[in-house]
């Protein structure tokens, strides 16, 4: 089984696959990393799944602007490509109101 590592950067969603040994698997995304800018804004995954057909699953947050936060999900197929056919070109966003909440400027 593979696992996956998550590394959040401030303007943009890295993550990584690696194999079970700890090597990067380079055949997953691009040389074994995707990376990912909604818009523009702050993006933070914050849970990441493999569904029983092997895609990845990935969810979290994203900055729509300075006072509105919202809800992402994205899915990937196991290579590491995403699935255009889910939701909106691969990703799902729900309004959720957390500007406030998490005191977005």
């Amino acid at each position: 089984m593979k696992h996956f590592c998550i590394l959040i950067i401030v303007l943009f969603i890295s993550f990584t696959l690696c194999a079970q040994d700890g090597v990067l698997d380079t055949s997953f995304g691009d040389e074994g990393k995707i990376f990912m800018d909604f818009f523009g804004g702050r993006d933070s995954a914050t849970s990441i799944i493999e569904n029983s057909q092997g895609n990845i699953i990935v969810g979290g947050f994203t900055e729509i602007s300075t006072s509105n936060i919202d809800s992402f999900i994205t899915k990937f197929f196991s290579d590491g490509i995403i699935d255009n056919s889910f939701g909106n070109n691969g990703s799902v966003f729900i309004n959720s109101d957390y500007g406030v909440q998490f005191g977005a400027r």
